[in-house]
């Protein structure tokens, strides 16, 4: 995670002295919530080849049985050659054979079989699969992929498809890239993807070639089990940690959907919600659960995966398309570091929502900030990096939360006319400076012209050029 930097001032108006400070966007945790239950409640008053175009089929592999992993591999090359019928002689058990399903571990394939035998007393069994494509026009795949038969050449490339195949929770995946034994040593998948709780690469090449054939084995936190649970509608299967989690997520979105709500209403809520109930947690107060939907929605602390997965699910129950964004923090203030958000669909049109990055740090009770509400993908770039591209562009700006308000400042004098207005009715404000810095918002003198006496803080979010004042109680 990484740490932002925001500016506090408190300014007592007449005496018109300003004391300074500097407070971290993401540091220590406020104390544990006694329940979350109990906050429910307060808180919600390439073109497939075809005909003589196709690669000749390669025979499958002789000189020796595969191992399971090898059986992967070559189901997926064969995959690639679009063969509809292939047989392999593999070290497969026959309940591993009937736990294999085709369909399921590669999107393309429509419907699978599988027929094997095998000698009495052999470990070695031959299967023959029978597989059935979906045509090109049925397939409908919403990701700008790189054509499976090609070779993958940069690490940007590799990350990205890898990134494709854990957004669909693909448990084992087959690709080819031009890589070294070192570098596929020391690329490790849950680094860059933080719904990965466990992942191993099994990769084979032919001497001399720099091509490798990676075979990707993953194991997923608890979010794709409860994310499978919602689907399914039944927490049957779940683990006690997960099942709590799923009644919470229910519960709390059944709190938080009112009859009526608009989806902006319900993804506002969804945001507040978790940014009033959850700690943002860092450092060696990191453990397994502060990245998981459990450790948001029932612990009530967590860090950006937590955040974004929770988020996704009560979404996902609430009715509205979501989904999950790998990438790399961005900040000048910080160094680079893993990071995940989500990608939203409001009125039809998608948006970014970061709601790690709205929650402020230190903790300030009630307080919510909107720096990362709805986003476009140009706006989300000047902190954020993408791993994965996406065909789901982000160019509206007329969900953006200052759109919806009211409080997208043109010029310094419109900004400054919002403070004064806001702060005189009691209120603290919001404000994005759109077409000069937010910087250049002189707040004393604003705070001067009013001639009452008044105590704010306040920060700038400066990528997003955002302005945030609070009356300081």
């Amino acid at each position: 995670m990484w740490k932002r930097i925001a500016l506090l001032l408190t300014i007592p108006i007449i005496v018109l002295t300003v004391a300074l400070a500097m407070f971290v966007m993401k540091s220590k945790d406020k104390p544990a919530q006694a329940s979350v239950v109990e906050k429910v409640v307060e808180k919600v008053a390439t073109d497939a080849p075809n005909g003589e175009n196709v690669a000749k089929p390669e025979e499958a592999k002789s000189g020796g049985a595969l191992t399971k992993d090898e059986l992967l591999a070559e189901i997926g090359k064969n995959i690639k050659l679009l063969n509809t019928s292939f047989t392999v002689q593999a070290l497969i058990s026959d309940d591993e054979i009937s736990e294999l399903s085709v369909s399921e571990t590669f999107p393309n394939v429509q419907k699978s079989s599988i027929s094997w035998r095998r000698m009495e007393g052999e470990k070695e069994a031959t299967l023959t699969f029978e597989l059935e494509y979906f045509e090109e026009d049925e397939y409908e795949d919403e990701y700008e992929e790189i054509d499976p038969g090609e070779t993958i050449y940069t690490r940007e490339e590799l990350l990205a498809e890898i990134g494709r195949n854990i957004e669909r929770l693909i448990t084992t995946f087959t690709l080819v890239a031009e890589i070294s034994d070192d570098e596929v040593s020391e690329l490790n998948v849950v680094d860059y993807f933080s719904n990965v709780k466990e992942s191993k690469i099994n990769w084979r090449r032919v001497e001399g070639d720099k091509k490798a054939t990676l075979t990707f084995t993953l194991v997923y936190t608890m979010y794709g089990k409860i994310a499978d649970a919602v689907e399914a509608g039944s927490a049957a299967g779940l683990s006690e940690q997960e099942a709590e989690a799923y009644e919470m997520l229910l519960a709390v979105a059944k709190a938080l959907d009112k009859p009526g709500m608009s989806e902006y209403e319900k993804e506002k809520a969804a945001h507040d919600y978790l940014v009033r109930t959850v700690q943002y947690k860092q450092g060696t107060d990191i453990n397994d659960l502060a990245h998981t939907p459990y450790g948001a929605l029932v612990q009530g602390y967590a860090v950006c995966d937590g955040y974004s997965t929770a988020f996704n699910l009560l979404m996902k129950v609430m009715g509205i398309e979501c989904e999950l964004v790998y990438g790399m923090s961005n900040s000048d203030t910080s160094p680079p570091g893993a990071h995940a958000w989500n990608r939203i669909k409001i009125d039809g049109k998608y948006y970014h929502i970061d709601v790690t990055w709205d929650d402020p740090v230190p903790d300030l009770g009630d307080s919510v900030q909107y720096n990362y509400f709805n986003l476009t993908d140009k706006a989300i770039s000047k902190d954020h990096q993408m791993l994965v591209p996406s065909a789901k562009k982000c160019v509206s700006e007329e969900m953006n939360y200052f759109n919806v308000i009211g409080t997208l400042a043109h010029s310094v004098e419109e900004a400054k006319k919002m403070i004064s207005d806001a702060l005189s009715a009691g209120n603290g404000t919001m404000i994005k400076a759109d077409g000069f810095n937010v910087r250049d918002i002189d707040i004393q003198s604003v705070l001067q012209a009013m001639n009452k006496s008044i105590s704010i803080q306040y920060s700038v979010n400066e990528p997003q050029n955002i302005l945030n004042i609070w009356i300081k109680q």
